[in-house]
This record gives structure tokens, C-alpha cells and sequence, in this order.
């Protein structure tokens, strides 16, 4: 049996005795003070599906958000400040704390005022490891100070949109800053050496890796032992860390030719040292034999 909007209300109505005597008197004192605009049953129904409708809605794009979140492969990795801080100490970069706390608030409240997505301006790093340490700087602190979920929901996304476009060389500079910072005394020797990282893992062959430890080394050769030892124990913590190496299975091979070559470099170097000291100990042998009084034998 169909009812309609007035019918379901009126059943309703009845369940509750003396609910209509009450409504009809309750109704009118407020209709004649003005105070109240009094609505029939159908209009009711249609707030409370609008009502519905609106929660259904909202549930919907929770559930969708959710679906974009797992979608991704796996959740976003947080990191913690004293992480973050360590990786800035350890690539030599100047920090100003009221510039970085200036950036954070500045994308806390783009996360407020947007939203969907987060419009980096000019302010913001370029690079996108610099970027992705400030969004999750950002998170942290949207989270530690009980911010409203949207806003670090907001910062979260960002945090995963940027794993998804540039996850591997993030993840890789993360994974590499402990070999440049000691390979490098400056923030451009750790940049370079990073970069000669990315570089071997976009093309893992060992012509490519010996290219990058020259290019490493100082023009007389000097650093191409240290410049080999830090890339292959940095390419082995890319290998170690989850989502930076493509070719597990290249890079590990290349990995052991880097050590082969470190082992032969090594025996070079050795063996130039031996021979150099054998040098200096050896006598000077003339050209001629001498008599007893000096005179040069024939």
C-alpha cells in the first residue's frame, strides 16, 4: 500500500495520542505570535531526505577519498620532525626557522581555505624532496595542533599526490643523504652527488656509474675511490629502502660490479704505493763504475 507525504504524517500522528489537539493548539499559538513558520508534513519529509541525502553524499566522498587513498598502492609514509630535521642538518642547507615556520603556516592555511588540491606558489621549494619534507612538516603540525581533519586530510593528499609524481627520487634522496653528507662538504657536493644517484638508478650500467664517480672525483683523480665506495653503499641504501629502485635485479648486479671495481681500484692504488716506496728506498745506481781515487772506469 502507497501512502502519500500527508498520509505518512498522519499515521505518525496518530501513534502519539492527543499529538493532534496538542500540534493544532501548539500551531496556532505560534502562527499568531509570528515567530515561526509552521511546515506540513510533506515539507518535513522532503528536509529530512534533503537531510539524508546530504549525509548519504558526504559518506560517499569519505568513501571515495578512501578508495583514491588505497588506490595509490599503500599509505602515505609520515615521517617524524626529528627525521625531517636530520635530513636538513645532513645536506648542509641553510635554514632560516622563521622562514620554514612562515612556509608551514602559509600551506596550513591554503589547506583551510581550498577545498580540493593545494596551489603551490612561488614561495614554496621547487625541488621536490625541499617540498615534500615542508608538506610533511606541515601535516605534523596540523595534526599536533588538533587542527580540523580537512585541513590535514588536505595536507595528506598533497603529501601522496607528491609520492605518486615524484616518489622515487624523494625517496631516493632520502635514502642517499647519509653517503653524500659524507661524501660532500657543501650543500652543492650533496646535491651533485644525489644527483649522480638519480642518474645510475634511471640508467644502472656501469658505464653510467663510472661516468658519475669521474665526474664525482677531483680532476687529479684523487676522490675516485671515496666516489665509488659512497655510490655503491648509497645504491645499496635505494635498494633497501621501498618504492626508489625500478630494477631490483639490474641494480643488484651493478651494485656487485661497483664492488669489483672498488676491489681493483684499491689494488691499483696499493700496488702505486709499493712501488713508490720501493723507489725511495733503493739506492741511486750511477751510470758509471768509479776507481778507488775517482776516476771513472771505461
Amino acid at each position: 500500500m502507497n501512502l502519500s507525504p500527508d498520509a505518512h504524517w498522519q499515521v505518525l500522528k496518530s501513534l502519539v495520542p492527543g499529538a493532534s489537539d496538542r500540534q493544532s493548539g501548539d500551531t496556532a499559538a505560534l502562527a499568531q505570535s509570528g515567530r515561526v513558520t509552521v511546515k506540513d508534513g510533506a515539507s518535513l519529509l522532503a528536509d529530512a531526505a534533503e537531510e539524508i541525502g546530504l549525509h548519504l553524499n558526504e559518506k560517499i566522498e569519505r568513501r571515495l577519498h578512501a578508495e583514491r587513498r588505497v588506490s595509490a598502492g599503500r599509505p602515505i609514509r609520515l615521517m617524524t620532525i626529528d627525521q625531517i630535521n636530520t635530513y636538513l642538518e645532513k645536506s648542509r642547507q641553510p635554514q632560516d626557522p622563521q622562514a620554514l615556520a612562515g612556509q608551514v603556516r602559509g600551506l596550513i592555511h591554503e589547506a583551510s581555505a581550498q577545498r580540493q588540491g593545494l596551489a603551490y606558489g612561488a614561495h614554496h621549494p621547487r625541488k621536490p624532496t625541499e617540498r615534500y619534507l615542508l608538506l610533511q612538516r606541515a601535516a605534523l603540525t596540523a595534526r599536533a595542533e588538533k587542527l580540523s581533519p580537512r585541513v590535514v586530510e588536505q595536507l595528506e593528499d598533497a603529501i601522496a599526490h607528491l609520492e605518486a609524481q615524484a616518489g622515487p627520487r624523494v625517496f631516493a634522496d632520502l635514502a642517499s643523504i647519509d653517503e653524500g653528507a659524507r661524501f660532500g662538504e657543501s650543500s652543492e657536493d650533496i646535491s651533485r652527488f644525489q644527483d649522480s644517484v638519480h642518474a645510475i638508478l634511471s640508467k644502472p650500467s656501469l658505464i653510467q656509474a663510472f661516468q658519475e664517480a669521474l665526474t664525482l672525483a677531483d680532476q687529479n683523480g684523487r676522490r675516485l675511490d671515496s666516489a665509488v665506495q659512497n655510490l655503491m653503499q648509497a645504491l645499496g641504501d635505494c635498494l633497501a629502502t621501498q618504492g626508489v629502485v625500478r630494477d631490483r635485479t639490474l641494480l643488484e648486479a651493478l651494485v656487485n660490479e661497483l664492488f669489483h671495481l672498488k676491489y681493483l681500484n684499491t689494488l691499483f692504488v696499493d700496488a702505486k704505493s709499493v712501488i713508490r716506496d720501493v723507489r725511495r728506498r733503493q739506492p741511486r745506481r750511477q751510470k758509471h763504475p768509479e776507481h778507488d781515487d775517482g776516476s771513472v772506469i771505461r
